[in-house]
């Protein structure tokens, strides 16, 4: 990434505060939107930060990060959060989850700091990774994520969701495994998974892959914004199924994947796949 990108990035991403501080002013009918306003300023403030904040020294020796179009992102949030016009608040949730999606790629950008492997690499990195597990926390993601794994009627993915959650605090207070946290939250994918495309289904032998259950199951349909964020968690699903993996079969010699991070990415990718798609 350098200087010009960074700047573009830091500029949209302040372009988006910007306009969301705007409504924040002139709307008195925000106040029934303001907690999800409030999230997509915090997460927005922490993409940003985590650009600006990028050693001077280290932008030529990070690798490109593929991440969202942000000026295709901040027009969709200006279409769905107007000034001063009337907003919906279903669209403003759907932004929210839109936004939280996107930061993967962040936290890719703070990875890739830390394997620089510098003081000061390593300070930017607990920096930012302590922040946004502080700001899931406040936001209460888990129990957000419970709540929207309730919604698919799924006693399964309930109960393994309980199970994850209860494997990776224990892991917490010593008392549980590594193997056992990623064995739990690889089997919940894979449980979130097989129940949505069970819903797109439109017989029990249909065979469709995610890009076809995004389509029938993303809110405001195929051509939407949603339906896009929603395919392209995706991905974010195969690196984390992969990192999971890896821990699993202990293969991960010197490159030790941090469970922290990975129960954040994981947390994200569920809260943005259940809350875009239509259960």
């Amino acid at each position: 990434m350098d200087k010009k990108e960074k700047s573009k990035k830091s500029k949209l991403l302040q372009e988006r505060n910007d306009h969301i501080d705007k409504v924040l002013q002139h709307h008195k009918k925000v106040e029934k939107i303001i907690p999800e306003i409030q999230k997509i300023r915090e997460i927005t403030e922490l993409q940003k930060n985590i650009i600006d904040d990028i050693p001077e020294e280290y932008e030529d020796q990070l690798p490109d990060v593929e991440s969202p179009d942000i000026e295709t992102e901040n027009l969709h949030l200006k279409t769905i959060l107007p000034i001063p016009s009337d907003f919906n608040i279903n669209n403003i949730h759907n932004f929210t989850a839109i936004s939280t999606s996107a930061t993967s790629s962040y936290q890719q950008i703070i990875l890739n700091v830390r394997a620089i492997n510098t003081d000061k690499a390593k300070n930017y990195y607990m920096h930012y990774h302590n922040l946004y597990q502080g700001i899931q926390e406040n936001q209460d993601r888990a129990e957000d994520v419970r709540t929207l794994i309730s919604k698919l009627n799924d006693q399964a993915c309930i109960e393994r969701y309980e199970r994850s959650y209860e494997a990776y605090y224990a892991l917490k207070s010593e008392t549980g495994t590594r193997t056992n946290v990623a064995g739990e939250i690889r089997t919940l994918l894979d449980g979130i998974k097989g129940a949505l495309i069970k819903k797109a289904r439109r017989s029990d032998r249909e065979d469709i892959n995610w890009s076809q259950m995004s389509d029938r199951l993303a809110k405001n349909g195929e051509q939407s914004v949603e339906c896009q964020s929603l395919k392209n968690q995706e991905s974010v699903r195969s690196e984390l199924y992969n990192d999971l993996s890896t821990i699993l079969k202990d293969r991960e010699g010197s490159n030790i994947r941090d469970l922290d991070d990975i129960w954040i990415e994981s947390l994200d990718h569920i809260y943005t796949v259940l809350s875009l798609t239509n259960i």
